[in-house]
């Protein structure tokens, strides 16, 4: 019996911590530069070095395909649905300072349900791409490039399918000779890439004409104000930093069972299910002091986080999705 990889599952389980205070940050960042500042850091890595783990576990290629169907693009319709008509109800009663839909979009994934859509979309294309020779170049330079094109946008999350690929295709090449290898690496490497980057983010965060927005990957370079060759070195520096963090989480995350495990393990719930709640509450705390709202965020991620990863939550969600496939579709014999 395959036994699972912990280190795995605690790197999961960080990151969608890190996705949960992110997105709780999200009101927050437009008038606080420390909550800016946050953002903009944990929006540099914690997509890329999900992604790749996605990848990295996607090795069953016939499993992957045959299964994505059911087990993503159903969930991604049922629930977008509903965060649409989540957000039209709830800007009928409040005016955000974001922009917010106005219509029923069906394909146009709403807030943090694009990457379920693109991972959809990356494991039904996975067993035919594997066939292609140099591969990780190839979708290195699509995605590099891919934002000169204003077709690329959100629509289908298209341009972040093709941005982010080289991280899920990255993961898929990457084997466990190469996980062992990083977790013997010295640690001035990871430490280096850590300090390189918390600089950068400073620069990038306040002396860039770059908004937050840049690090979505949702959007053609045109949208920004600086010159393109600009945008394509930036966006060079964002691939560097995002697989250098794959080797950050790898060298320090710990490889036993620890109070972060049961959150990886149970991820597609509590990816899902946060959207619903982060939200309101930080509406709730427009108005409080900035300080005092980053750290009252921060506390409420980590409780959502747990509280959505639990045996009971977990059971109950993958109940409804599993009636829900048993409507949809006829049994297997």
């Amino acid at each position: 019996m395959k036994t699972r990889d912990l280190q795995i599952d605690n790197i999961k389980g960080i990151l969608i911590l890190l996705v949960i205070f992110g997105h709780a940050l999200e009101l927050l960042r437009i008038t606080s530069p420390v909550a800016a500042y946050l953002y903009n850091f944990i929006y540099m890595f914690h997509m890329p070095v999900f992604i790749f783990i996605s990848g990295f576990l996607a090795k069953d290629l016939t499993k992957g395909s045959q299964k994505a169907f059911r087990t993503l693009f159903i969930p991604f319709l049922l629930f977008n649905s509903l965060w649409n008509i989540v957000q039209i109800t709830s800007t009928y009663f409040v005016t955000l300072p974001l922009d917010s839909p106005e219509a029923f979009s069906f394909l146009n994934p709403g807030w943090a349900l694009w990457f379920i859509l693109a991972l959809f979309m990356w494991k039904m294309l996975l067993p035919d791409l594997v066939k292609m020779k140099n591969l990780f170049a190839i979708v290195f330079i699509i995605g590099l490039f891919s934002r000169l094109f204003t077709e690329f946008n959100i629509f289908l999350s298209l341009s972040r399918l093709l941005v982010f690929s080289p991280y899920f295709v990255g993961g898929y090449l990457f084997n466990r000779a190469g996980l062992d290898r990083l977790r013997k690496i010295h640690y001035a490497v990871p430490l280096a890439l850590l300090v390189s980057t918390l600089v950068f983010n400073y620069y990038f965060s306040f002396f860039t004409s770059f908004p937050t927005e840049f690090l979505w990957a949702d959007r053609a370079f045109n949208f920004f104000s600086a010159h393109v060759i600009t945008s394509i070195f930036f966006g060079l520096i964002l691939y560097f930093i995002g697989f250098s963090f794959v080797i950050i989480f790898i060298k320090f995350t710990s490889k036993k069972e620890n109070f972060l495990t049961r959150v990886g393990q149970h991820s597609f719930s509590v990816y899902i299910l946060h959207t619903y709640l982060i939200g309101t509450i930080s509406f709730a705390l427009i108005k409080v002091n900035p300080t005092l709202q980053i750290v009252i965020l921060a506390i409420v991620s980590i409780v959502l986080a747990f509280g959505l990863s639990s045996s009971f939550v977990h059971r109950h969600f993958t109940g409804i999705l599993l009636k829900i496939d048993q409507f949809l579709f006829k049994r297997s014999h």
